[in-house]
């Protein structure tokens, strides 16, 4: 391009390599700056349609279970969960933080809405992610209610009836270990021993774990960076910024190109070999 530019002008070709060397950083930076504008084009388009289109979550069941017999109406059951925390009074433990020997009562709640008594309900619990940090306090009283508990650390029960209206309550009460576990998750996007306690059944109980320094910092370490849209558009708008840096550094190397064009015209400079 600039050979054939100055082909036909009054030039020193002893400037040749200085006007060939701004030529192709002139020509790289031109060609990084369209790469910048496309990449930037495509990351606005793609967060574009992340906001459009937000991802969902997909989670058990919305905690109702329904016998449809024959007859009408049928029974219908909500199923939900409290925790308290004994030891400090707290009535809603759900986000508190527990320390090591808090008392804890679970309290398993299946309530029959419907209209209809619900006949021989099989219940059950997940209740190993409870365990990682706290102990069962009375195994007698488990077994008054019909509590047991398999290998799998599964509470479960037989409810005879439910009569329409009426709730079963099942309550647990765990101690939390002392001292706290120190154990490591087995691995970054893994929920187990991550310093909380989390039942579900119906409705999800969380509550944080005091856990030892050396469990905080190796929890610190291997936590994942937060992304999102707002990240996104932080990237964008640096990128944006660089095109556009590029693209201006391009147009003065460009007017640079033409003064010394027109410079050389108007001295009249020329090689005569």
């Amino acid at each position: 391009m600039f050979k054939r530019l100055l082909a036909n002008l009054p030039f020193n070709p002893g400037l040749m390599p200085q006007v060939s060397a701004l030529a192709g950083q002139l020509q790289r930076e031109t060609s990084l700056r369209r790469s910048g504008i496309v990449v930037l084009v495509l990351a606005l388009a793609i967060q574009g349609l992340a906001i459009a289109y937000p991802s969902s979550n997909s989670y058990l069941g919305s905690g109702t279970a329904e016998a449809t017999g024959n007859k009408k109406p049928p029974a219908k059951l909500e199923l939900s969960k409290t925790v308290e925390n004994v030891t400090k009074g707290i009535w809603d433990a759900r986000g508190s933080t527990a320390r090591a020997g808090d008392v804890l009562e679970f309290k398993i709640i299946t309530k029959n809405v419907g209209g209809k008594d619900f006949q021989n309900y099989q219940g059950q619990d997940y209740f190993g992610k409870v365990l990682q940090y706290a102990d069962l306090t009375d195994t007698s009283s488990l077994a008054q209610q019909g509590l047991t508990m398999d290998s799998a650390k599964n509470l479960k029960w037989t409810t005879a009836t439910i009569k329409a209206g009426a709730s079963d309550t099942k309550v647990v009460r765990v101690k939390v270990k002392s001292p706290v576990p120190a154990t490591n998750k087995p691995s970054v996007g893994s929920s187990e021993y991550n310093c909380q306690i989390n039942n579900f059944y119906g409705s999800q109980v969380s509550l944080n774990v005091d856990c030892p320094i050396v469990k905080t910092i190796a929890e610190t370490a291997t936590t994942l960076p937060k992304t999102g849209p707002g990240a996104s558009m932080i990237i964008g708008t640096a990128v944006a910024v660089l095109a556009g840096y590029l693209y201006a550094r391009s147009r003065i190397m460009a007017k640079e190109l033409a003064i010394v064009r027109r410079d050389y015209i108007s001295s009249g400079d020329r090689y005569d070999g």
